[in-house]
């Protein structure tokens, strides 16, 4: 179980700031305090940017030892590489959830075996740099890899898609160190409501399914007794409240932002409704669990990353 004796405070991560910013007395201070607290980065796409390189780079080809900060690359959309262990390590990154993202567009088996090839990417990587990376299956071995000086690393199944409908699929998931699935990606499976449609063009403002159909609950349920992370970030709003109320569990927005403070109708937003229900739900003396929420905010001069994580009661 990784919901257990997991402990963050808020946390300001600051690149590329303007320089009359970075001058701030402030920075220094939240630098400080950043020192202080173990980093949890909820949602990295690596492995998805390898998977996309021009052959014959992949894993063996890629260094990642240097910093590859304004090198380009043939392949991927954005054509730079975001992260390498330098970058890693200067930002104080000490648990990392790698996503292992197949795109809605392709369904069924196919969805299976690729996320299966994104995981092995991972495992590959994490043989590739063992003094570097680690594979994490609860809390205890976050706390002692981070400990010991090197970066925790856990699989986050970025849509429920890729389990095929099946709970099988997701239990080898598991297995293989998966540790959250985000319910829905653009699209979503038959058994969830997506925020956006296939093409990320659209917002959806109906729910079909009612957010989340039977087997829906069925996922959650399995989900909670494996001990993996109900991840809510691209889901309906309808699909997010459902989610919250059926989980016994902390749920997590892997990468999202608070409406409140990006009022913009798209996937990766929480509307402040859903904040309230978070909220009341898990303060509530019948449930074990407080709640577990990641927020990333993400503007043009900075990148913010705000992680809470809260004790079980």
């Amino acid at each position: 179980m990784i919901s257990k004796n997991i402990v963050a405070l808020p946390v300001i991560l600051v690149e590329n700031i303007m320089s009359e910013f970075a001058s701030h007395s402030l920075i220094s201070k939240a630098k400080a305090f950043h020192e202080t607290v173990k980093i949890c980065d909820g949602h990295n796409d690596l492995p998805w940017f390898i998977n996309q390189l021009a052959a014959p780079i992949g894993v063996n080809g890629l260094d990642l030892t240097v910093n590859h900060h304004g090198r380009k690359y043939v392949g991927p959309l954005h054509a730079c590489l975001h992260t390498d262990i330098p970058r890693l390590v200067h930002g104080g990154i000490g648990w990392q959830f790698w996503s292992v993202y197949v795109p809605s567009t392709i369904p069924g088996p196919m969805a299976v075996q690729m996320t299966l090839e994104q995981i092995d990417v991972v495992h590959r990587m994490i043989e590739k740099y063992p003094d570097v990376f680690e594979l994490a299956y609860c809390s205890e071995g976050v706390e002692r890899i981070r400990n010991s000086g090197k970066i925790a690393s856990m699989c986050g199944v970025e849509g429920g898609h890729q389990i095929n409908s099946s709970l099988a699929s997701l239990r080898m998931f598991y297995a293989l160190g998966a540790r959250y699935m985000t319910l829905t990606h653009n699209g979503a499976p038959p058994w969830a409501d997506a925020a956006v449609d296939f093409d990320n063009i659209k917002f959806l403002t109906d729910a079909p399914k009612g957010g989340l159909t039977a087997f829906g609950y069925l996922v959650i349920q399995e989900m909670n007794r494996l001990g993996m992370l109900v991840d809510l970030s691209h889901v309906h709003q309808l699909t997010m409240k459902k989610a919250i109320l059926a989980s016994r569990a902390p749920v997590i927005f892997s990468h999202s932002s608070s409406r409140a403070l990006c009022n913009v109708r798209f996937p990766f937003t929480i509307s402040n409704n859903i904040t309230y229900v978070t909220y009341f739900k898990v303060y509530d003396p019948t449930y074990r669990y407080k709640l577990l929420l990641i927020i990333n905010i993400f503007s043009t001069d900075s990148f913010i990353l705000f992680s809470l994580y809260h004790l079980p009661i």
